[in-house]
């Protein structure tokens, strides 16, 4: 009867670990077939900006979204002689109202992104000149910007920094781009202006150019420890932490009580202490040491490998989640593995 009863847990295991990872496959095909990917939902709707420092979004009241139907395909000839800036980018150019900022530290950065359609393989051309505004004095403001330009106004263009998207294979694209940050200095109770204009050749569509400003450095993801992606200097060396524990368990066992565990929990333990290596992501470098230390507890059956191998997974996908922005090819691409793994060390328990 145990016997019997045995032989269909069994069954039941495997049928369970084979639909759902057969369900996990049929969700990373769906949402790779996905009609809408990442760079057209941008060129249809600006991505939200956060405050570098604090991560909070930047208020709508900081930002400015111009139609680049208000622009044409006209060469923009740059005039800064002239008496009055606000025509020094031509006749067509777009002019921001007047503020007034009152910040602490004496600095303003801003932001330019734009999105949309072409079925031209031109680039278009943003031209963005800051106005300073200081009593009666009005002046085109200087930059504090490592990447500050020889003339007053700022030029950028959709051959840099800009993803793109086939709608029809060499016909017609979807398009999101931004410029660099940059940094002006502003004086207390200063008024500023911004004036934008664009070179925007035929075949562009639907299109969009957003300029935002703030205090604090502007960034696209929020900032936080986790969804950095420099190199951690001293993390090799938590890693010898690894052959340290084995040791360990090998001395209080006496030696390894199942070589099937022995071989699971060594290959897990390898897989992601190699990504741990490899990665430069924060959440992923960490989020695989946890992973790798319950290959350790895994090979030595200790249960609490599923507590590590948990937090390790849920420490990935939460922040996968973030970075990507949504549950998307990428997301899966990223946590699939680690998900089927985990679904076998779950069902497949050490002897």
């Amino acid at each position: 009867m145990n016997s019997t009863h045995h032989s269909t847990l069994r069954r039941l295991k495997i049928f369970s670990i084979v639909l759902i990872s057969f369900l996990i496959l049929i969700g990373l095909v769906l949402v790779s077939c996905h009609p809408q990917g990442k760079v057209e939902q941008l060129s249809n709707t600006p991505p939200v900006l956060y405050d570098a420092v604090n991560n909070q979004p930047i208020p709508a009241t900081q930002q400015w979204i111009i139609p680049i139907g208000q622009f044409d395909s006209n060469v923009i000839e740059t005039n800064l002689n002239l008496n009055e800036l606000t025509k020094s980018l031509g006749d067509r150019a777009w002019l921001s109202p007047s503020t007034t900022f009152n910040n602490q530290s004496s600095q303003l950065h801003f932001y330019l992104d734009f999105g949309g359609q072409q079925s031209s393989r031109k680039d278009a051309e943003f031209y963005v000149l800051p106005i300073c505004t200081n009593g009666t004095l009005i002046q085109a403001c200087t930059s504090l910007s490592s990447q500050s330009t020889p003339t007053p106004f700022f030029n950028f263009n959709t051959a840099n920094n800009t993803d793109y998207q086939a709608i029809q294979t060499n016909q017609s694209w979807y398009f999101y781009g931004h410029s660099d940050a940059y940094v002006l200095p502003v004086v207390h109770a200063q008024q500023l202006q911004f004036l934008v204009n664009a070179q925007i050749p035929k075949g562009y569509q639907n299109g969009w150019v957003r300029l935002s400003f703030n205090e604090n450095p502007i960034t696209s993801k929020p900032s936080s420890f986790f969804l950095g992606r420099n190199k951690l200097t001293y993390f090799p060396l938590l890693l010898l932490f690894i052959p340290l524990l084995v040791a360990y368990f090998y001395r209080i066992d006496r030696g390894f009580q199942s070589y099937r565990n022995l071989s699971i929990g060594l290959l897990v333990c390898i897989l992601f202490a190699v990504h741990s290596v490899i990665w430069d992501l924060h959440y992923i470098t960490i989020g695989c040491f946890f992973l790798s230390l319950s290959g350790v507890l895994y090979a030595f059956s200790r249960p609490l490998y599923m507590l590590f191998y948990g937090i390790g997974a849920l420490m990935i996908a939460g922040y996968a989640q973030q970075f990507y922005a949504g549950f998307n090819t990428a997301f899966f691409m990223q946590t699939g593995l680690i998900f089927l793994i985990g679904i076998g060390l779950f069902f497949r328990k050490p002897d």
